[in-house]
């Protein structure tokens, strides 16, 4: 399965802004993280937005998560299991996520 393959699969149970951001709520976004270190694509973080209306988002840094901040960021089983703590933290809360996701499957 290719990466955009997966995120056709979940645009459907998420918000797409301007076709380019798949804003997803905690349960989907912790289902897609699953799913794409499943089929061996590497989790890098998310971002954390706010709907505003029908068509804004804003960007908050408060439910946002990436390795580069990580004391696990090298060993992405464990940097994945503190992300999905962080998102399960705040459900129930107003806030979507992108999942940042990479291919790196051939990059050799």
């Amino acid at each position: 399965m290719k990466l955009t393959e997966l995120e056709d699969i979940y645009k459907q149970k998420g918000f797409c802004k301007d076709g380019g951001i798949l804003l997803l709520k905690p349960h989907d976004a912790l289902a897609l993280i699953d799913d794409a270190c499943a089929e061996g694509f590497s989790v890098y973080g998310v971002d954390g937005f706010f709907r505003i209306g029908e068509r804004g988002i804003q960007p908050t840094q408060d439910h946002s998560h990436s390795y580069e901040y990580s004391a696990y960021g090298n060993n992405q089983p464990l940097f994945v299991a503190e992300l999905k703590a962080f998102i399960t933290a705040r459900i129930g809360q107003d806030v979507w996520f992108e999942v940042i996701m990479l291919d790196e499957r051939d990059s050799s």
